[in-house]
């Protein structure tokens, strides 16, 4: 069975915390609810496809994989959205200046954006093609939108 990955991070200033979580099939990323407990989560309240260790499934075996979060479907994948080997990658999450928006970097680069406030329930992903239930594609506008840390992203901005 593959290694699995569970990332978190928690903000102080909102209480919230953001989970990035391979299952060993798919990994997502979760972003919950305020809890005073920095060592326990609150509800989920967003949610956004990060990748699948293995190709994509036909869209309508959905159902097959519950309860947990379903790899995505050959409708919605990007070509990039095949992760075999995460533990590879530096995976980091980092908070917008107000936290109103939580960004999952791969080796420094964007690679998913998940908002507080957002008009979706999922978030933006490059390992997504098109919108629908695993999240919509990536937003460049969107997260130039946004205010990051201190210290600026390697590259181009998103590139």
């Amino acid at each position: 069975m593959p290694e699995e990955l569970l990332i978190t991070s928690y903000n102080d200033d909102t209480k919230r915390h953001a989970v990035l979580e391979d299952d060993g099939l798919s990994a997502w990323l979760y972003l919950h609810a305020p809890s005073d407990n920095p060592r326990r989560t609150g509800p989920v309240e967003r949610a956004c496809f990060v990748y699948n260790r293995k190709a994509a499934i036909d869209t309508g075996s959905v159902q097959e994989y519950r309860p947990k979060s379903p790899p995505i479907g050959k409708d919605y994948v990007a070509e990039v959205a095949v992760t075999e080997g995460p533990s590879r990658y530096r995976w980091v999450l980092e908070w917008s200046k107000g936290a109103e928006a939580v960004l999952l970097t791969r080796d420094g680069q964007p690679w998913c954006l998940v908002e507080v406030n957002g008009t979706s329930k999922r978030g933006h992903c490059k390992s997504i093609k098109a919108e629908g239930p695993w999240g919509c594609p990536w937003d460049q506008r969107k997260f130039d939108g946004l205010q990051w840390g201190d210290q600026p992203l390697p590259g181009p901005r998103g590139q």
